[in-house]
């Protein structure tokens, strides 16, 4: 289950290395910009998946995560279309 919080200013994220790759911070704002969602097209396993990506900083969220983010921007803003 996705949970969305509030963090102090001096949280110290600490990853779990077998789950995550990397960790780095992106402003709310940026992800809630539905401008920055790029939905992409890839075939794996003989079947077209279709996902989205947001890049930020030279890091790239997509996949699950960048789902999970633009279903809180559909949940908030209501859906958009592509």
């Amino acid at each position: 289950m996705p949970v969305l919080g509030v963090l102090p200013a001096d949280f110290v994220a600490v990853r779990e290395i077998e789950e995550v790759e990397k960790v780095f911070e992106v402003p709310l704002s940026f992800l809630m910009d539905v401008s920055n969602h790029t939905p992409n097209t890839v075939d794996w396993r003989g079947r077209t998946r279709h996902f989205y990506e947001i890049a930020h900083g030279g890091n790239r969220i997509w996949g699950v995560t960048a789902g999970i983010i633009r279903a809180l921007y559909d949940r908030l803003y209501g859906p958009q279309e592509d």
